[in-house]
């Protein structure tokens, strides 16, 4: 008995861990649904191809060899939206309003930033590389309101050491409002357990 206890305490996937990553945020907007909401004249930009910094951080811990649960804090940076000239209105006299041609402008996307709470899954495919997936909810302030928005991802893992590992990720965060689509996130990250 005390041998199998031994054995257990000794998992060298079990444990408690620590991690950080930072990559390339892009933020893509529903085009077709601005141009219909603002009457565009020319076609709707996305920041989608501006580079945008983001970063996370995050603890948790791995049960075993294949599964982990993790929580954080996520900053993606601000999602804006580029238009043309649209139609709109000038009421500034009470009694009409009269259509006019409004000039380029941007619109908030809301914020991409909050805590973040996920599953990983481990398939290891060498004794040093491992595939790894995680799904989860992320936290996050969207204009004036928060929003709950179902986080997911892919990857793969390097052990650099029995606790050190370098991660490449894909995740891919939902839509925030009416005017964004999903927001996705490149990074590269290490993980320290202990």
């Amino acid at each position: 008995m005390a041998s199998s206890i031994a054995l257990a305490d000794s998992d060298p996937y079990r444990g408690p861990y620590f991690g950080i990553e930072s990559g390339q945020a892009l933020h893509h907007a529903d085009v077709d649904e601005i141009n219909r909401n603002y009457l565009v004249e020319e076609p709707a930009r996305s920041t989608a191809d501006d580079v945008r910094f983001g970063y996370a951080v995050y603890g948790g811990y791995r049960f075993f060899k294949y599964l982990s649960v993790d929580a954080g804090f996520m900053d993606l940076g601000h999602a804006t939206v580029h238009i043309g000239y649209h139609a709109g209105y000038d009421c500034s006299l009470v009694s009409t309003c009269t259509p006019i041609r409004k000039p380029p402008t941007t619109i908030s996307g809301g914020d991409i930033r909050g805590a973040r709470f996920r599953a990983n899954g481990y398939w290891p495919i060498s004794r040093r590389w491992s595939l790894d997936a995680r799904l989860g909810l992320a936290l996050v302030s969207g204009g004036d309101s928060g929003s709950i928005l179902p986080v997911g991802g892919a990857g793969m893992s390097f052990s650099v050491s029995q606790s050190l590992r370098a991660r490449l990720f894909w995740d891919q965060i939902a839509p925030i409002n009416r005017v964004s689509e999903a927001t996705d996130f490149y990074s590269f990250g290490l993980g320290y357990q202990f």
